[in-house]
C-alpha cells in the first residue's frame, strides 16, 4: 500500500454505468483513492477492481511480461473481480489466472470494501458470500475461503 495508509484503486469495467457506480462508491470510502479506466498514466495502484474480461486480460498481460509483473511501466497490483458471472468455471478461470478476490455485482457495498482492504493487505483469496457458497458443497483443489 502507499504512504499514509491510503489504498490506491483503479476501476476497469466494460460496463460504463457499473464503472461509474464503482468509482463513486469506492471514492466515498475513507482511505481509498480511486481512478477510473485502464490507463497506466497515473502511476502505481494497489488494487484493480475489474470485470471478469478485463481482469483476465490484465492478468494475461502480466503473465506475458514474466516474473517482474511489470506492464506499461507499472507493477500490476492485486485484482478484485466484480462481475455478474458466477458459474464455477468462470470463478476458477479468474482465480487460476491470479485474481485475488471474486465478487458478484449484487454483493453488498460493505463486502466490496472488505475485499479491497483484504486484498490490499495481501490476504488470502477473498470470495463474496454467494460465490463462496458454490464451493461449500464440493470444495475444489483446496480452494481457500475467507
Amino acid at each position: 500500500m502507499t504512504a499514509a495508509a491510503t489504498v490506491c484503486i483503479r476501476v476497469c469495467h466494460g460496463d460504463p454505468l457499473v464503472m461509474a457506480g464503482l468509482v463513486s462508491l469506492i471514492g466515498r470510502e475513507p482511505g481509498f483513492q480511486v481512478q477510473a479506466g485502464p490507463g497506466a498514466d497515473e502511476g502505481i495502484v494497489d488494487v484493480i477492481v475489474a470485470d471478469h474480461a478485463c481482469a483476465l486480460s490484465l492478468l494475461a498481460s502480466a503473465a506475458a511480461f514474466g516474473p517482474s509483473g511489470a506492464v506499461c511501466g507499472f507493477h500490476v497490483p492485486r485484482i478484485v473481480v466484480v462481475t455478474r458471472l458466477d458459474k464455477e468455471g468462470e470463478v476458477m478461470q479468474a482465480i487460476d489466472s491470479g485474481a485475488r478476490a471474486y465478487l458478484r455485482q449484487d454483493a453488498p457495498p460493505a463486502e466490496l470494501m472488505d475485499a479491497i482492504r483484504h486484498v490490499a493487505r495481501g490476504g488470502a483469496l477473498y470470495l463474496c458470500q454467494r460465490t463462496a457458497a458454490l464451493f461449500r458443497q464440493e470444495p475444489r483443489r483446496g480452494l481457500l475461503r475467507r
